[in-house]
């Protein structure tokens, strides 16, 4: 579940780069700059059908193995996988703590964070 998470976030966060025409679109005529506007209405429709919130990767799915072969086992393999999220959370926190103060640097780095990471397997 992490490893389809992570790098469906780490490839498909794209959002602000259709923003602008010039920069990101599904074609462009030979010689132009810029999407035509269809082509860039049309990738952008797309895009905000594709990019509705879904749940974070840290929530309870233990809802999702009731009922099932083996349901206390797996509701435990995923309470320690949650517990290690959070865990990474922290990690995570602590180092933009550092970051924060390092003047080279002043900036968060949130893509990895599993309480902002929606899971991949929803979309």
């Amino acid at each position: 579940v992490w490893t389809v998470t992570g790098w469906h976030r780490h490839v498909g966060t794209v959002g602000d780069y259709y923003r602008d025409p010039e920069l990101a679109s599904f074609s462009w005529r030979d010689g132009e700059r810029v999407a035509r506007p269809l082509q860039h209405m049309q990738m952008t429709t797309v895009a905000v059908f594709t990019s509705s919130l879904q749940p974070k990767i840290i929530e309870d799915y233990s809802h999702v193995f009731q009922g099932v072969y083996k349901e206390p086992q797996m509701v435990q393999i995923m309470d320690r996988f949650r517990a290690q999220l959070g865990r990474v959370s922290k990690e995570i926190e602590k180092r933009n703590e550092q970051r924060l103060n390092d003047p080279d640097m002043g900036f968060k780095n949130i893509h990895a964070d599993p309480k902002i990471v929606e899971c991949s397997v929803a979309v």
